[in-house]
């Protein structure tokens, strides 16, 4: 390429119009990916809503789960020893 200086008039409006039309390019792919950024974006919210929506019912199943079953009576070593010591005072 030419510096510009030694470029004459022809040249110079020829160099002028390829930059012309690389920067509408440029424009063009800018715009293209605002709105991939702007879609991917919104599909990003729409997940995550989704996903807090159904982390709160996951939560809310696990804690009507837990206040419906009563646990089973588990015997306490106390009680086994005043059990088993009464067995043995008889």
């Amino acid at each position: 390429m030419k510096k510009i200086s030694e470029m004459t008039l022809e040249e110079l409006q020829d160099y002028a119009l390829q930059l012309e039309s690389d920067k509408t390019s440029l424009e063009t792919q800018i715009g293209e990916k605002d709105a991939s950024i702007k879609d991917l974006t919104d599909t990003n919210l729409m997940l995550q809503q989704r996903n807090n929506k159904l982390f709160m019912q996951v939560e809310q199943g696990q804690k009507e789960e837990e206040t419906s079953e009563e646990p089973e009576k588990v015997e306490t070593c106390e009680e086994y020893a005043i059990k088993n010591m009464k067995g043995i005072l008889k």
